[in-house]
């Protein structure tokens, strides 16, 4: 007959098996710490290949208060209050994002109203990752016929899709800069005249739509974005997001040397608490998703490519970033039209750029 298990035996494996689990979970919150938006030298670039633990950041609440009240149960109180302090000190921040920072978007606001009684009706935006083959192209237009946006930024575009939505709404949109390249392909559908457009390709890996267009007699610049699925492993290690922050600058330069507004919307494979996003912030961009109030914001993974991932989406890594001289009145994402990312829309205002 086999020997019976020895409980105190199997009762402090447990013990040892929940301490080293607390010990990594730790471990792996600072490194996502030093890895994310707080990145600073000289740990930034070393640390970068672990991105995605400050990709992921937020799913360590749920894990930090598991772990917590386990070591208060074993009755190793100074362990749980540290992983209890944490996963609640994140619970706040996380909960802060999903409002406009009061600071920044009440003056922005009230510019972009003022604004827009000046300079007539804003600018309605709507950007989607097509998944390229995932989304299917009547679904799409039929979302695009009912929202009716000024500007339509598309991202995995594939010549089917591009045919399809120009056959349905092409009539919408007599202004086009379309690159039907499947997972690389961008586009723009735009109500207003585009007087340059080009994907520019720095790495030699993906490239971003850079565009400008007059909107109400105004110039925009506005850059398609879509990052590798690296960067949010690799983070600021990835080409992609060097020539990202290349894209960025020239938007800035072009908002304080010549007045010249403009925008980065798409998809950019960073969360929130990455070192991508972060940068971002850091050159001067202002999170537009975030200052017109739309909420979490996750919009990513959708079911419709692995039907295994049907839960609700658990990252935001769909954005808007805006420079001087834009703002918004508010930001939302809409209803699943059958890709792997919901898409996203705002309302844009032209503010003055001091």
């Amino acid at each position: 007959m086999p020997r019976p298990s020895n409980p105190s035996a199997l009762a402090a494996a447990l013990r040892r098996l929940l301490a080293a689990l607390s010990a990594l979970s730790l471990a792996g919150l600072l490194v996502a710490a030093l890895a994310g938006p707080w990145a600073r030298p000289p740990w930034e670039l070393p640390l970068a290949r672990l991105s995605v633990l400050a990709n992921l950041l937020h799913l360590w609440v749920p894990l930090g208060l598991l772990l917590g009240g386990l070591e208060l149960w074993v009755r190793r109180r100074a362990l749980a209050a540290l992983h209890l302090a944490a996963a609640l000190g994140l619970l706040a921040y996380f909960v802060s994002l999903a409002e406009p920072a009061p600071a920044l978007a009440e003056p922005a606001r009230a510019a972009g109203q003022a604004a827009a009684g000046a300079a007539g009706p804003g600018i309605s935006l709507y950007s989607l990752n097509l998944g390229n083959s995932v989304a299917k192209w009547p679904r799409v237009a039929a979302q695009i016929e009912a929202l009716d946006p000024d500007l339509v930024a598309l991202q995995e575009l594939n010549p089917t899709m591009a045919q399809g939505l120009l056959s349905a709404v092409g009539g919408r949109y007599p202004h086009r800069a379309l690159y039907p390249l499947g997972v690389a392909g961008r586009g723009l559908l735009s109500k207003h005249p585009i007087r340059s457009a080009a994907l520019v390709e720095r790495s030699g890996e993906r490239g971003i739509l850079e565009c400008e267009l007059e909107i109400h007699g105004r110039p925009l610049r506005i850059h398609v974005v879509h990052l590798s699925l690296l960067a949010a492993l690799d983070g600021l290690a990835e080409p992609t997001a060097q020539d990202l922050f290349q894209s960025a600058r020239a938007l800035l330069s072009a908002a304080g040397d010549q007045g010249v507004p403009g925008l980065l919307v798409g998809d950019f494979n960073s969360t929130e608490t990455s070192a991508i996003y972060g940068r971002l912030l850091d050159l001067g961009l202002v999170d537009g998703y975030r200052l017109g109030g739309g909420g979490f914001g996750f919009s990513f993974p959708i079911g419709n490519r692995y039907p295994f991932l049907s839960s609700p989406p658990i990252v935001r890594i769909d954005h808007l970033f805006l420079t001087p001289g834009l703002s918004v009145s508010g930001a939302r994402l809409a209803p699943d039209v059958g890709s792997d990312h919901l898409p996203l829309e705002a309302r844009l205002l032209f503010v003055p750029a001091g």
